[in-house]
């Protein structure tokens, strides 16, 4: 503890290296500073960008990967201010240079169960560059997404295994 030095205050969920010197930095419970990015290893951290959250929504658990051809993926579980068990979630992700963000469709909420103390989890495919796995809650248990054509692919029942059980 102490050689750690607090350098920002916001409530962080997931740091997610991009590369030697820059880590994506996901936060909670604030729909104008989603996403933060430090340039210089940590040392500081910056606003990197509004993303398009639907009205009314907060998000209560963010997390992110760095795809291999270098785009961001970031979700964030999400609950309506005034209906907390109201969840939903919503996925985003960069242009190649990490410029812009644009909502990226979903089969079904990832937070199938209402309830606003759940996680989720984005894994980049450590070999095909535009192949993310998403853990989600209760009925969203696992998917394999294409980026690229949007494909989703659940990873339960058929047609990923063969005879209807569950991993």
């Amino acid at each position: 503890g102490e050689s750690f030095k607090q350098v920002d205050s916001t409530p962080t969920f997931t740091l997610t290296k991009i590369d030697k010197t820059t880590i994506l930095a996901t936060h909670a419970r604030s729909v104008d500073r989603s996403i933060s990015i430090s340039t210089d290893g940590g040392a500081s951290f910056e606003n990197f960008g509004h993303l398009p959250w639907d009205k009314g929504a907060i998000p209560f658990y963010t997390c992110a990967a760095v795809m291999g051809n270098g785009q961001v993926v970031v979700a964030g579980l999400t609950r309506l201010g005034s209906f907390p068990n109201n969840t939903n979630s919503q996925f985003f992700v960069s242009d190649s240079k990490k410029l812009s963000w644009s909502a990226f469709e979903q089969p079904m909420r990832m937070d199938q169960d209402s309830m606003p103390k759940d996680r989720m989890a984005l894994f980049a495919d450590p070999v095909l560059e535009d192949l993310l796995y998403v853990a989600g809650n209760a009925e969203a248990l696992a998917w394999r997404v294409n980026i690229t054509s949007g494909i989703w692919t659940k990873l339960w029942d058929e047609p990923d295994v063969l005879d209807g059980s569950i991993p």
